[in-house]
């Protein structure tokens, strides 16, 4: 029988081979690549304001100018289509999918289903919804 000294030490091998696996490497240097971009920080830091005056006009009821939607759509088109936010997005996708395949073998493997997970009275998680990291259920689930 397995202690808890055990499996953390498990998880922590499992975690030196995530670090050299490709998904993880590609989004460091994704991150990294998009940290060191002064372009995007700033098209990110201008769209973040442009969209807090949107919403605080839209919110105190004070019109919002076609001008001001159109900034913000125009920032909004910078960000979106930036290669390094776009490469990073790409990156954080691959190792979601990955931790969640991860979390998917290890649920099924110790034999936790959703209805071991649920705790009596609640509802199980909607159908087809992943198990796991943010999904409920699964290892990483809450």
């Amino acid at each position: 029988m397995a202690d808890s000294d055990a499996i953390i030490k498990a998880a922590t091998e499992l975690g030196g081979l995530l670090k050299e696996h490709q998904p993880v490497k590609e989004l460091k240097a994704a991150a990294k690549a998009f940290a060191d971009d002064v372009t995007v920080q700033r098209a990110m830091v201008d769209f973040q304001r442009a969209l807090q005056d949107v919403s605080r006009k839209e919110q105190s009821g004070q019109p919002v100018e076609v001008a001001d939607k159109r900034r913000l759509q125009e920032l909004q088109d910078a960000v979106v289509s930036n290669p390094q936010l776009q490469r990073m997005q790409v990156a954080q996708m691959d190792c979601v999918d990955l931790l969640r395949k991860i979390d998917a073998a290890m649920t099924a493997e110790a034999g936790l289903d959703e209805a071991a997970m649920t705790p009596p009275g609640a509802s199980p998680a909607p159908a087809g919804g992943a198990g796991g990291l943010g999904g409920g259920g699964g290892v990483f689930g809450g």
